[in-house]
């Protein structure tokens, strides 16, 4: 897995790169993951902590893995990849636990700089 250090928490490069100088586009994938990205990592912990659905948490981490594409969270992606290839086997419990650790709490921790991004982008549309 990648070196934390070097890689930022929070990459937005994509999306401002697909934005162009379209702050409306910003502002409305920002909401998009808001609005969607938070309940689906809850439903995806539950999953993976609570039962064997391991057709539902491949679908989950398939989903997720769509969203971190575009607003990156350090090795969100990966550990999305990896949760859903396990699910796919139908295996790797213990390992899928580990995973969820970690996008948690990188995701805990990048939550603010999202809401902080898409408040700075609010504002300069006014």
């Amino acid at each position: 897995m990648s070196n934390p250090i070097n890689i930022p928490l929070l990459d937005l490069s994509y999306l401002y790169e697909l934005a162009g100088d379209d702050d409306h586009y910003i502002e409305e994938v920002i909401q998009l993951f808001i609005g969607s990205v938070p309940a689906k990592m809850i439903e995806l912990d539950h999953n993976i902590s609570y039962t064997e659905d391991f057709m539902l948490i491949r679908e989950l981490a398939h989903f997720l893995k769509s969203s971190a594409a575009i607003i990156k969270i350090r090795d969100m992606h990966d550990n999305l990849s990896r949760i859903e290839t396990l699910a796919k086997a139908a295996t790797g419990r213990d390992e899928m636990l580990q995973l969820l650790k970690k996008l948690k709490a990188n995701f805990s921790q990048a939550m603010p700089l999202i809401l902080a991004e898409e408040k700075r982008v609010q504002k300069k549309l006014r």
